[in-house]
């Protein structure tokens, strides 16, 4: 089973460089780079779940903490396969 300092992390510079899509020079809103880093982070979350439950829904839900509908629609909205 994982622990928390198993998780790593996306580097910072990674997704500044990536939120800072506007046309202002400098950093980029706070916003954009939460959301893009919150999402990396998810993704990158899910993946490794869907790795150590073998896609096994019930027993990712278990770990995760979150329902099945939300489990499913997280896989959904990352494109990520049950099937690792």
């Amino acid at each position: 089973m994982y622990g928390i300092m198993d998780i790593q992390k996306p580097t910072f510079t990674h997704i500044i460089s990536k939120a800072s899509r506007s046309s202002s020079p400098g950093l980029p809103e706070l916003r954009s780079v939460r959301n893009r880093y919150l999402a990396e982070v998810e993704r990158f979350y899910l993946t490794e779940l869907m790795k150590c439950t073998s896609g096994n829904v019930t027993s990712a839900c278990r770990i995760s903490g979150v329902s099945r509908s939300r489990l499913y629609a997280l896989l959904h909205k990352h494109e990520i396969s049950r099937h690792m």
